[in-house]
């Protein structure tokens, strides 16, 4: 078997990109743009209908124990039904604070758009959260909610700025001081 037979590759502004199998195993779409100069700029982008992946940063403001926060999310989607996608994932997060890591697994369903219901459950407390969130979208208001078992609740609505920073105001009952800020970075 030789390389052209395993690899195709695509012309885009007199470059020659290689399109890995990768793309099609995963049924997503790429969108590759390349900026000729001294100094090149290549952005790539891919997206699946089946494998979520993310990453973000946060930072806090108003809330006493809390300051900062990396996480990722990993997921897979599966469409069971036509109505409806349906996603299970996992997340970590650790706070930079003090260092604790946490864990969390969960199922979501999306019965219509961006609107998403489900639970998960997290190791930081040892109980299932229910969750509803609205996606967010560019240039558009966005919210979550997670209630725990016990009735403690989580929730913030927030706008998405620019396609990686977005601005939360946020709620935490297990907080001293309940409101406060967030700003995060999407990766």
């Amino acid at each position: 078997m030789d390389w052209n037979s395993c690899c195709r590759y695509k012309q885009m502004d007199g470059i020659l990109l290689k399109e890995e199998s990768i793309i099609e195993k995963t049924a997503a779409d790429s969108l590759v743009s390349f900026s000729p100069g001294q100094v090149s700029q290549m952005n790539v982008r891919v997206e699946s209908r089946h494998y979520t992946i993310g990453a973000w940063a946060a930072v806090y403001g108003g809330i006493k124990d809390k300051s900062a926060e990396l996480g990722i999310h990993l997921g897979r989607r599966v469409n069971m039904f036509s109505l409806c996608d349906i996603e299970l994932y996992g997340e970590g997060i650790i706070e930079l604070q003090d260092w604790n890591p946490e864990g969390r697994i969960g199922v979501r369903v999306s019965p219509w758009g961006d609107v998403w219901i489900g639970g998960e459950w997290s190791s930081a407390d040892n109980m299932w959260w229910g969750r509803l969130s609205i996606d967010q979208r560019l240039h558009k208001p966005y919210s979550w909610l997670r209630l725990r078992e016990d009735g403690e609740l989580n929730a913030a609505i927030g706008w998405k700025a620019t396609e990686y920073i977005s601005f939360e105001v946020y709620y935490d009952s297990r907080e001293d001081n309940v409101w406060g800020l967030r700003l995060l970075g999407n990766m």
